[in-house]
């Protein structure tokens, strides 16, 4: 899982007094380190997307002196702030259909990259709504790639193709199943930018 944090707004409260590159907060930087140690069921790579106008080193010792405690994984930065940025180290590092999240507080420019996107209040940071938000994403991998998209429908729709040919079940209720796994193909293949929009539940009874 790559984790775009941005800084301003994300590890820092907006609209206080002496607020500016340089200022993290150290409550803030623990909420980054509780989604980082989850790293066992889903490496996490932290990719710093920030207009802050320091190297990644200087940014990362900043980190671990706030108590960040998983230096390791903050492996680069974008070029630029915000969707473009996200878009360019995608595509740079050949990454697209990885799963990712993005941390920002400004939801401009995201466009087609706004169902990945955790937007957190500017004036309370990674905290409160946006954290367990970020948190539900990533525990409960809520995001699908292109692949797992594909190869789910396709699973989806070689099973509605058996019960089509399956006698050994009532009429009405091979209909029932068929047409409850047909919604959920639906659903899939019209999920913006793959994001599972079904839950893969039993068929009702």
């Amino acid at each position: 899982m790559i984790v775009f944090c941005n800084i301003d707004g994300v590890l820092n409260r907006l609209g206080l007094e002496n607020r500016g590159e340089g200022t993290i907060d150290e409550d803030l930087v623990a909420n980054l380190n509780k989604l980082a140690s989850q790293s066992y069921r889903s490496p996490v790579e932290i990719v710093i997307h920030s207009s802050w106008d320091l190297s990644l080193d200087r940014i990362v010792t900043l980190f671990v002196k706030k108590g960040f405690t998983f230096p390791v994984t903050i492996t680069d930065r974008t070029e630029v702030a915000g969707g473009i940025g996200v878009r360019q180290w995608l595509t740079q590092h050949k990454r697209i259909g990885d799963r990712f999240l993005i941390l920002d507080d400004d939801v401009t420019g995201y466009d087609e990259l706004w169902c990945r996107l955790i937007a957190c209040d500017g004036r309370r940071g990674l905290t409160g709504a946006a954290f367990k938000e970020a948190q539900e994403v990533y525990y409960r991998h809520k995001i699908m790639t292109e692949n797992e998209r594909n190869s789910a429908v396709t699973h989806l729709v070689d099973y509605c193709r058996w019960l089509a040919k399956n006698d050994s079940l009532p009429e009405e209720e091979r209909q029932q199943r068929i047409g409850f796994h047909l919604d959920i193909v639906q659903r899939c293949l019209t999920a913006p930018n793959f994001l599972e929009a079904a839950c893969l539940k039993e068929p009702p009874k």
